[in-house]
């Protein structure tokens, strides 16, 4: 397996409907915010075979 790291840059405004679709998904606990700082976006480090499987995995 390979690391990939998968940003979800979004607006202010997006930003609780995204952190409530991550939740959702099951991958809010994988993801560092930057919200809090006013840099809104997530980083996470998804473990896969290549980078379309983990774009998928994490996709929101």
């Amino acid at each position: 397996m390979y690391r990939y790291l998968i940003e979800t840059p979004h607006t202010e405004q997006n930003c609780r409907n995204l952190v409530h679709l991550v939740n959702a998904a099951g991958y809010l606990n994988h993801f560092d915010w930057g919200c809090m700082g006013g840099v809104h976006c997530g980083w996470a480090i998804i473990e896969a075979e290549n980078e379309s499987q983990a774009r998928r995995g994490a996709r929101v």
